[in-house]
């Protein structure tokens, strides 16, 4: 009997260490496979995503309109206050409260425009309802912010 309970313990730290390896290999695997995946889509996007620089007094102000002037395209018009826009290329000294507008579509697409009018492809919204998000950025492409909150415009926009 007891030599029974033997075979049964040895067996049963058998099928412990098996789903411990097992579960240990999956692990390491996935941890390495997240690593990579991190690593690639750093290569592939902007450092300064997500930064954020506090604005100079008078602070910057951001207005658009939106018209729909054909079936393939709508137009975006900006209108600034305290902001001047900054070509995206080129010898860019970086002017206080200057830079580019970064349109965020339904927080998926993201368009980088320097320009006080923009053709939005109709293409790029899906049927229905679409955020559109109007921010400010500066040459490095660092978010504007006013006492801490992103200087920022939104508006919604329906599609047939």
């Amino acid at each position: 009997m007891v030599s029974n309970l033997i075979v049964i313990g040895n067996s049963l730290s058998r099928v412990k260490s098996k789903i411990f390896f097992n579960f240990s290999t999956s692990f390491f695997l996935l941890s390495i496979f997240l690593l990579f995946s991190l690593n690639i889509s750093k290569a592939y996007s902007h450092d300064s995503d997500g930064k954020m620089i506090e604005a100079v007094p008078p602070f910057p102000k951001i207005e658009f309109e939106i018209k729909d002037n054909s079936p393939l395209i709508y137009t975006l018009t900006f209108k600034f206050q305290n902001f001047n826009l900054a070509p995206v290329e080129g010898d860019l000294k970086q002017l206080l409260n200057s830079g580019h507008i970064l349109l965020s579509i339904n927080n998926d697409k993201k368009i980088i425009i320097n320009k006080s009018s923009y053709e939005l492809s109709k293409n790029l919204l899906k049927i229905g309802k679409n955020e559109l998000f109007v921010m400010l950025l500066n040459s490095d492409h660092y978010l504007y912010t006013k006492m801490g909150a992103i200087i920022y415009k939104a508006k919604i926009l329906y599609k047939e």
